[in-house]
């Protein structure tokens, strides 16, 4: 089939009055969608009107997000006109295929929505059919507004300026706003922001706001007259109030104030989420750190009581330890006093201001050293720290050996004396003896 310089492919979809198609231009091989004015409303002086006058609005729009009008045929048997060809689907098919959108994705599809309709306004025409069938979202995400069949020019200096009835009744009941239901005559650029609410709605949900299998067509005016839109529980809640709310001086005024306040909704969205995720991490890192603490605490209880339980096993013995070595040193205390006791036993005169004969260091016997003297070797080191003063009663006089004492108490801490005299007792031995022993006992170490 052609019609003027274009050869129809296929159709792409069909209205009420119109359908479209793919076509070629036959010169150019350039892909163009072609609207083509069914053939029973060819001859329909109103409809035919109506028509013409939305391709010639459509060709003064020049915007991105508005579908390009390109040529415009005008024959006695056929009426179309051609416009950009757009690969995608419309929003309708969109939601249908996805469901629910993100805020993410209605955030950039919306915006581009309300920028065309704001750009329609400015060009002072009210689209009055808003709906997600009438924008086309390309593979790139372009969004394009469509179909301007019933849209109104609100220039009343223009010649082109809509006259309306007002028993009519023009747009699709789902998306009307309560004053375009009583009134077509009454709609104004705020009828279509309640259009874009109820769109909004549907994107945010997924669905549509009125079930259209079980409310008759004046069931949903009704709703839409009386009855809120339920809420979505999300961070559009509020603007969707104020787009579609019935009142007019309580709805939204114009598409540049929505479009501020998505951006401000989409920051206080993302805020709101990190807020969540914050709150979140802040939980869980709060039950690991309670984990945690409470590990640590059975680890260091744990430790604790491992600890207590070494102490009960560690007193003990040191108890028993010191009590041996306290025992050691009062034997050795009780058998060297024990001693002492039997070889002074009879001897008569007190040592207080004897001398006592000790060894120079020539190795020689001097008998000029006083009693607290301490014995010193050849080489006139210590040799014992046992001072004569310690020999309690010692007389030196009138006795066998009067060096038996001293000798016995310097041979008593000596081990190779010991050996040299594994029985008996030096100080017993006569004057000569002792004075020999001791020198060998000098010479020996």
């Amino acid at each position: 089939m052609i019609i003027g310089n274009y050869t129809i492919k296929q159709k792409l979809g069909e209205g009420g009055m119109a359908t479209v198609y793919l076509a070629e231009h036959n010169i150019l091989k350039q892909p163009v969608a072609i609207k083509i004015l069914k053939e029973e409303y060819v001859f329909n002086e109103n409809i035919r009107k109506r028509f013409l006058s939305e391709a010639k609005n459509m060709f003064k729009m020049t915007h991105p997000n508005i579908i390009k009008v390109t040529d415009l045929i005008d024959q006695e048997d056929g009426v179309a006109f051609v416009m950009e060809y757009i690969e995608g689907e419309t929003l309708k098919e969109h939601l249908e295929r996805k469901g629910k959108l993100t805020d993410e994705e209605i955030k950039k599809l919306f915006v581009q929505m309300l920028e065309a309709v704001s750009y329609v306004h400015e060009q002072n025409f009210v689209h009055r059919d808003i709906k997600p069938s009438n924008f086309m979202i390309s593979p790139k995400g372009v969004v394009k507004l469509l179909d301007f069949g019933i849209a109104k020019n609100t220039d009343k200096t223009s010649a082109e300026y809509t006259q309306t009835g007002t028993m009519q009744n023009m747009g699709t009941p789902m998306y009307m706003s309560p004053e375009q239901i009583k009134s077509t005559k009454d709609v104004t650029d705020q009828s279509d922001i309640y259009s874009l609410g109820v769109v909004l709605w549907q994107m945010v949900m997924g669905q549509k706001p009125y079930n259209t299998n079980l409310l008759s067509i004046p069931e949903i005016q009704v709703a839409i007259l009386k009855d809120k839109l339920a809420k979505t529980k999300s961070i559009w809640d509020e603007l969707i109030d104020k787009a579609t709310s019935k009142e007019l001086q309580e709805r939204l005024v114009n598409c540049k104030e929505i479009i501020y306040l998505v951006k401000k909704i989409d920051n206080i969205g993302v805020e709101k989420i990190k807020a969540e995720e914050t709150v979140l991490v802040s939980i869980v890192n709060n039950d690991l750190n309670k984990a945690e603490q409470s590990n640590n605490k059975r680890l260091t209880d744990g430790k604790k009581e491992q600890k207590d339980k070494k102490k009960n096993y560690t007193t003990p013995i040191l108890i028993v330890l010191l009590l041996l070595v306290f025992s050691f040193f009062i034997y050795n205390s009780t058998e060297f006093v024990s001693n002492d006791n039997e070889d002074n036993r009879g001897q008569a005169e007190d040592y207080t201001n004897s001398s006592i004969e000790t060894q120079t260091p020539t190795g020689e016997i001097n008998t000029n050293v006083k009693k607290d003297s301490v014995i010193k070797t050849s080489n006139g080191k210590k040799d014992s720290v046992i001072k004569l003063s310690k020999v309690k009663n010692a007389s030196l006089k009138n006795t066998p050996n009067p060096h038996s004492t001293k000798i016995q108490a310097i041979y008593k801490g000596c081990r190779n004396c010991k050996k040299l005299y594994p029985k008996g007792n030096p100080g017993q031995k006569t004057y000569d003896d002792a004075i020999a022993l001791y020198n060998t006992h000098r010479k020996s170490h």
